[in-house]
């Protein structure tokens, strides 16, 4: 066995503010709306993809 000394780590909290927009849930939830009802009109052409699943609000597993 080596006599090496164990090492305590600390996490520590973020040293700068996060500013969220405050309206940004509701841009969200806005965009959303739109993509779905463009999909069930089968009309999907113009969407991204990629910037939908950025703004989807709950992580897929």
């Amino acid at each position: 066995m080596s006599n090496q000394r164990k090492r305590n780590f600390q996490i520590e909290a973020f040293k700068h503010r996060v500013v969220m927009d405050p309206k940004y849930a509701d841009k969200t939830w806005n965009i959303l709306e739109h993509a779905i009802h463009e999909i069930y009109n089968h009309n999907a052409s113009g969407l991204s993809f990629e910037e939908l699943y950025r703004f989807h609000p709950f992580p897929f597993s």
